[in-house]
């Protein structure tokens, strides 16, 4: 393994609050990735694309550990785990989050003959509902929520030209939740699709810095099989991180971040976000 390969390679996605914290590269067989991320600054949006108070906790940190493996030559796999506290008013929280496990396939290798030519990866992934959710909820804070309450699958495919010095990448994921019945209701948050774009810059073998943006757009929840008026989704995101490379099989990444921080977004919470993470490969 080289440093080179590690920089060179990596995805539109991957670090930036999209589907899944962790990808290998094509030289790596076992990778591990910890991360801690503190939100705070909080603020609703309503479906009118009005900010007004959050009445949830006031701050958020989520520990996320996550475990990825390659299989046959060009697939790996990952899981991610999220445990979750929240804290507002002096009182907090805290429990397990919703974990994901995510298979991606590189049908398109990177190369630095043809810097022009992307890395493309096509995904699937599925995240289980674990996390106790809103509907569960006993704290009036919400301080005991700590998942989205359904499953929920994914597909979608990441572009990345990253074999020159300045990247830059796209992914694009169609989100589809699974319905669940509740209080002998059924339930179903809405379908979707979530979009990320990427533009970065290596610094020869010491690392990246990587700038984009989330958009993600959902269509209304349904409740007893009818739509819920006025429950479309909208939340544009930014985020900025960096890479510093400790070793040729180790990096330190450091991202903020905020969520519903551009445009009309509707129904949507407004965050900040601060992740210090480590990633290691075998």
């Amino acid at each position: 393994m080289t440093i080179v390969a590690m920089i060179v390679t990596a995805c539109a996605s991957c670090g930036s609050g999209g589907d899944a914290p962790l990808v290998l590269y094509p030289n790596e067989t076992v990778k591990a990735y910890f991360a801690l991320t503190r939100q705070d600054d909080f603020s609703v949006v309503d479906g009118a694309g009005v900010r007004g108070a959050e009445i949830g906790p006031q701050t958020k940190q989520t520990a996320v550990a996550a475990v990825g493996a390659t299989f046959l030559t060009d697939g790996f796999a990952t899981l991610t785990l999220p445990r979750v506290e929240n804290a507002r008013d002096g009182r907090s929280d805290s429990g397990v989050g919703d974990p994901l496990l995510s298979v991606h396939w590189t049908i398109v290798q990177p190369s630095m003959l043809s810097p022009k030519k992307p890395q493309v990866q096509v995904f699937a992934a599925h995240k289980k509902a674990v996390g106790r959710s809103v509907y569960e909820a006993e704290d009036v804070s919400w301080l005991d929520v700590f998942g989205g309450g359904f499953d929920e699958s994914r597909v979608g495919a990441d572009l990345w030209w990253g074999s020159s010095t300045v990247k830059a990448g796209i992914a694009a994921t169609v989100l589809s939740p699974h319905a669940r019945e509740i209080d002998g209701v059924e339930r179903r948050p809405g379908r979707g699709a979530r979009a990320t774009a990427t533009v970065g810059y290596a610094f020869g073998e010491l690392g990246k810095v990587v700038a984009g943006t989330t958009v993600e757009r959902r269509g209304k929840r349904e409740a007893g099989g009818e739509a819920i008026k006025g429950s479309e989704t909208v939340d544009n995101a930014v985020f900025l991180g960096g890479d510093v490379m400790v070793t040729a099989t180790q990096a330190v990444r450091l991202t903020v971040s905020r969520s519903a921080a551009y445009g009309r977004n509707r129904n949507a919470s407004s965050a900040r976000g601060v992740t210090l993470a480590w990633l290691g490969a075998w």
